[in-house]
């Protein structure tokens, strides 16, 4: 099983001002916090937390680091044959969703280029010879896993509230066919 990954050493702040999406004081601004920050947090994180760059240009910055590309899954349909080969606990547990199969290889949105190891148990999927990444934000690959698989938390929510009922009904009524 091959999973493609292509890191290219170009460092991410360079990517940004290469491509005009950070001012060069900004750039440095950020660098020089980062060193002193308690938090150990990434460049990135802290243009983010600057409001200095979105989401997505740290994700479109990350897709040229890395030789992916970047991908609006709110755009993209999602192809059942690859729904139906990873589970949706599998994709909620390791934050990532299958686009596609084609001739043996998985098409596979993930938020970090550099969190392969959710990649590995992919390997066990029938047909499977290579997987393939894509880059989207993890916001948006979350949207995606509710939209095609549903929503977790709301159905569980929905089956919490139909016990309640039945539990209330069984105080109130007496009823003790439900118990």
């Amino acid at each position: 099983m091959i999973i493609s990954t292509q890191r290219k050493p170009i460092r991410i702040g360079e990517i940004l001002l290469h491509q005009g999406w950070v001012q060069g004081q900004d750039l440095e601004d950020a660098l020089n916090f980062q060193k002193y920050d308690e938090k150990k947090r990434p460049l990135g994180k802290i243009l983010i937390d600057n409001g200095v760059i979105s989401k997505n240009i740290l994700y479109q910055a990350l897709a040229i680091q890395f030789g992916k590309q970047f991908v609006d899954l709110s755009q993209i349909k999602i192809q059942a044959k690859a729904l139906q080969a990873v589970s949706k606990q599998f994709a909620v547990e390791h934050g990532l969703i299958p686009i596609t199969i084609q001739e043996g290889m998985m098409l596979v949105a993930i938020p970090d280029p550099m969190n392969l190891a959710s990649l590995k148990d992919l390997e066990c999927v029938p047909g499977i010879r290579d997987i393939e990444i894509v880059l989207a934000t993890d916001e948006d690959i979350e949207k995606t896993i509710k939209r095609y698989y549903g929503n977790p938390i709301s159905r569980l929510k929905d089956e919490a509230i139909l016990k309640l009922q039945s539990t209330l009904r069984y105080f109130i009524s007496g009823e003790t066919s439900n118990f």
